[in-house]
């Protein structure tokens, strides 16, 4: 195996062979870098460090060898994330954050829908009743040119438009039903949005 110490460069980082375990060697240049190669050959450039003002160590990945990156992009990497974490700013949470909202920007309504079916009805006291779910198929009949629109693009002014046009068509009980389905499940996504921040570790390039 390598000296678990030395100066990264491109050519020396290739040529680090894979171990039966996972193994790090740290960068004699910026110590706060390191590579992690895993038994499959995948070597990880990362950056370990503690915040400002919080006594945890956190491990930033800056990118994997196989993105092709120069040296000089990734000590431009490994300079910003230290200078975030320097400022008391976690990197990982910032990542996590723009996933989870590029998540929910590109959530369209049948997806949440069959989410909010399938992981919320089975937590309820009282299981979705049969009736209740031909109810809502029915609901979900009347809006299925939003199938596959974003959650995000069913606003307020569009959603009381269509309330107008079901309760005219199909009467103010049906309007009411698809008006409480649709809450329902934009409450739903926002709840798993709110729990994806809080609960999942982020670790990406």
């Amino acid at each position: 195996m390598a000296d678990n110490h030395f100066t990264f460069t491109l050519a020396r980082l290739k040529a680090l062979e894979p171990q039966s375990k996972t193994y790090t060697v740290r960068d004699n240049k910026n110590p706060a870098l390191s590579a992690r190669v895993s038994p499959g050959g995948i070597v990880t450039l990362q950056v370990r460090r503690r915040p400002k003002g919080s006594h945890k160590v956190v491990t930033v990945s800056v990118c994997k060898l196989s993105d092709g990156l120069p040296m000089l992009k990734i000590y431009e990497r490994v300079v910003r994330i230290v200078q975030d974490l320097n400022d008391g700013l976690n990197p990982n949470e910032q990542r996590r954050q723009d996933a989870t909202e590029a998540d929910v920007a590109s959530l369209t309504l049948q997806a949440a829908y069959a989410q909010y079916l399938e992981k919320l009805t089975p937590h309820k006291e009282l299981p979705l009743s049969d009736a209740s779910r031909a109810s809502y198929g029915n609901v979900m009949k009347h809006l299925s040119d939003w199938s596959d629109l974003p959650l995000v693009s069913i606003t307020p002014q569009r959603l009381y438009e269509r309330y107008r046009k079901i309760a005219l068509e199909k009467g103010r009980s049906s309007a009411r039903t698809m008006g409480a389905l649709v809450g329902s499940v934009w409450t739903y996504a926002n709840i798993q949005a709110d729990d994806t921040n809080e609960g999942e570790e982020a670790f990406g390039s």
